[in-house]
């Protein structure tokens, strides 16, 4: 039986590259962690003809359909009366969800509710309707023909929190929709090119029954595993990762950058910065509602923040001349000088320089010394 769910993203504003389709990208991905295979992804204008022609190309290759986008109050909003004719089911008016969207809009202080916002309260004939408590298109489920189709607004903090809340379990519950019995593992590697890695790694899996997979993410490379059900998991993995060990500064799920943030969160402790090698780019990537305070930045030793006598670290980072040289050399180097109430540190390194995006590179195996460093101060 073919278990694969198709993925189909509705609005001119898609099509014609206005905005990223990132619902699409993010389903795909819960879906993979939980086990379900993936199919054809597709979008369509907001034109009748072109949705419906997709929906039906693409429930005839698939087990089932998430639709995301469409469900408005406006007239270019037709993913639901598209659905309709798609599984020719009648449109019926559900009073719950006219009822939520009456409250949605006097608990914000509204007004008066246009009536064109009733269009979001039809759904197909016996479809399973899901409230959406962030906003006033409600998602439902259409079984048609063996199939299931799951029809999401588009907004993405509303799509993904019904995709969380009642697709995925709805999906778990499905006898027809069998998760797949192989394994997924995923790293990220970083100082190294796919190509000069693929081959071995190839070469390694080759006696065992797995699909091996690269992506480039600059600064990381992806490196993806899908292993059958019945391989020694944790022997491949501890093959793969003698490997690339030399190559590993973060997670699959997270970059050095975001476990640096991480780590601070958790600590009380703060730390000066003094940047004169990224020119800004360090705070930019580092400084967020959670971090602000406890880094303090400045560009120059001069400058030193008037609080900067408090941190418990200061950090002091020089170097990639050759970039803001704009030299011809193929090699730059950034050195880190850390200092706390335990010892000073110096850190120098040697990295690549191929265009100007060397900054991003340099910014992410700093954060990686910078994380090291916090963690044997955490340990002392």
């Amino acid at each position: 039986m073919n278990n694969k769910i198709a993925l189909l993203a509705t609005g001119d504003e898609i099509v014609n590259g206005d905005i990223l389709n990132t619902n699409s990208q993010t389903t795909a991905q819960k879906l993979t962690e939980n086990g379900f295979v993936v199919g054809m992804h597709a979008s369509a204008g907001d034109h009748d003809a072109e949705i419906i022609a997709a929906m039906h190309f693409l429930l005839q290759h698939h087990q089932a359909l998430i639709i995301t986008g469409g469900l408005g109050p406006t007239s270019d909003d037709r993913t639901r009366f598209c659905l309709s004719d798609a599984v020719n089911k009648p449109l019926e008016f559900n009073a719950e969800s006219w009822q939520r969207i009456q409250n949605r809009f006097k608990e914000l202080s509204y007004g008066e509710i246009p009536a064109s916002n009733k269009q979001q309260c039809l759904f197909p004939q016996g479809a399973t309707v899901y409230p959406n408590y962030r906003g006033t298109a409600d998602a439902c489920k259409v079984e048609y023909q063996g199939k299931i189709i799951y029809m999401l607004p588009g907004p993405p903090h509303e799509c993904l929190k019904i995709l969380d809340d009642n697709v995925i379990p709805d999906l778990q519950q499905q006898q027809q929709i069998k998760p797949s019995n192989r394994i997924f593992l995923k790293w990220r590697l970083f100082g190294i090119g796919e190509g000069s890695i693929a081959e071995e790694l190839d070469a390694l899996m080759q006696d065992y029954d797995c699909e091996t997979g690269y992506r480039a993410a600059f600064p990381f490379i992806e490196f993806k595993l899908n292993i059958a059900h019945g391989e020694d998991v944790e022997h491949i993995r501890t093959l793969v990762e003698d490997v690339i060990a030399p190559y590993l500064i973060c997670t699959a799920k997270h970059t050095a950058s975001e476990l640096f943030c991480q780590a601070l969160t958790q600590q009380d402790t703060t730390i000066v910065i003094t940047d004169e090698a990224t020119g800004g780019l360090l705070a930019t990537s580092l400084l967020t509602p959670e971090t602000h305070s406890k880094l303090l930045f400045t560009h120059h030793r001069a400058g030193l923040p008037a609080n900067a006598d408090d941190a418990e670290i200061s950090v002091h980072i020089t170097g990639l001349d050759e970039f803001w040289q704009s030299s011809t050399n193929k090699q730059t180097k950034f050195q880190l000088h850390w200092s706390d109430k335990h010892e000073q540190k110096i850190i120098e390194e040697a990295i690549p320089y191929r265009n100007r995006a060397v900054r991003h590179y340099a910014i992410e195996l700093i954060c990686y010394h910078l994380l090291e460093l916090l963690r044997q101060l955490k340990e002392n």
